[in-house]
């Protein structure tokens, strides 16, 4: 019953803001509950005079994240050019945000696009050379960047032919995932094998 009360209200705060809206690490369940069912309720009491104000400057595939009021009291941007805002904020000062960052917000998430399709291209060039299962980004902490990772495999691919042929037979037909710096080389619980982007 709380999974569709909930649902419903992130629908409406949804269709209300114009974007995604999903749970920050830091935002409990019941907080986010709280929040939701708070800001549908503020959007079902403006409805009758409803603006659009909302997404029209908004990067429609931003998404807004909702953290728990305590770590986040005003919202900001985040690298990734999604928005982070606090689970105490009105639909008015969520959009206030929007509207303050909203320029950035979509070349953010142009230059992150940028990034993960030249590193998928070059992901798909080493899956070929080294006969790989395929080439996956680590996305568990340290965390790498998708232009890191471009710069692991291009590291990889321009190695000489002696070692390129070494690596080969060592990895072929392996899973290959890229991690951030400070890690080891190391055999995930999957089996696929772990490097750090710097590797030399």
């Amino acid at each position: 019953h709380n999974r569709q009360i909930l649902e419903r209200n992130l629908a409406t705060v949804e269709d209300a803001l114009g974007v995604k809206v999903k749970k920050g690490y830091s935002c409990g369940s019941r907080e986010y509950h709280h929040c939701m069912e708070r800001l549908a309720n503020e959007q079902s009491a403006v409805d009758s005079e409803r603006s659009d104000e909302s997404s029209l400057s908004v990067a429609l595939n931003a998404t807004v994240v909702i953290e728990t009021e305590q770590a986040c009291r005003r919202g900001k941007l985040r690298n990734d050019g999604n928005f982070e805002v606090g689970a105490g904020m009105g639909l008015h000062q969520i959009r206030t945000v929007f509207n303050r960052y909203a320029n950035r917000s979509s070349e953010l998430i142009l230059e992150q696009k940028k990034e993960r399709d030249e590193s998928e291209a070059f992901a798909d060039r080493a899956t070929y050379e080294f006969g790989l299962q395929r080439v996956y980004k680590v996305s568990t902490a340290p965390m790498v960047s998708y232009e890191e990772m471009s710069q692991a495999l291009v590291h990889l691919l321009n190695k000489d032919e002696a070692e390129k042929s070494a690596i080969r037979n060592l990895l072929v037909g392996q899973t290959v995932g890229i991690t951030g710096r400070g890690q080891t080389c190391h055999v995930a619980d999957d089996g696929s094998v772990v490097v750090p982007y710097n590797f030399s």
